[in-house]
């Protein structure tokens, strides 16, 4: 613990970056909800959120078989390429695992170079949109399978 003012501070704990991070949230996703309205962002390259720079935690295939990432923390949505991984940019297909739940309503992109992978909501033959927050929780079992193949999230 580094001395401020003659007083030990400490690093404070990961859960008060949670606590925060769930505060914020709402604030996050109706900002992402006004910029997806305002820009489009077809063009935005990267792997990051345009909005508040976090990492896509789920994924979307749209009916045109377009990938689009969602953004951890606000939930943006920006296109990015099918089969490159977005942590590494690796896009090199034989080093990409693929797996589905047995419906294909649900799958998993895993990257074999940096080990770590991203599920996606197959909405080419849903019947209704991506839901963060629902899906997340339903595809439990895809993180399940994807830790025991040795991935990370």
């Amino acid at each position: 613990a580094a001395a401020v003012g003659g007083a030990a501070a400490e690093a404070p704990s990961p859960v008060v970056g949670q606590v925060l991070l769930l505060a914020m949230r709402s604030f996050l996703s109706r900002c992402a909800e006004v910029l997806q309205q305002r820009r489009d962002l077809c063009a935005w390259p990267h792997a990051y959120c345009a909005l508040c720079g976090g990492e896509p935690d789920f994924s979307v295939i749209t009916p045109a078989a377009e990938r689009h990432l969602l953004c951890a923390r606000c939930t943006l949505r920006w296109k990015f390429e099918p089969l490159t991984c977005p942590y590494c940019r690796n896009a090199d297909r034989s080093q990409i695992t693929s797996f589905a739940t047995p419906d294909g309503q649900y799958r998993v992109y895993a990257c074999d170079v940096c080990q770590r992978y991203l599920k996606a909501y197959d909405g080419r033959r849903a019947t209704r949109p991506v839901m963060p927050i629902v899906d997340g929780v339903a595809t439990l079992p895809l993180d399940a399978a994807a830790i025991q193949r040795g991935y990370s999230g």
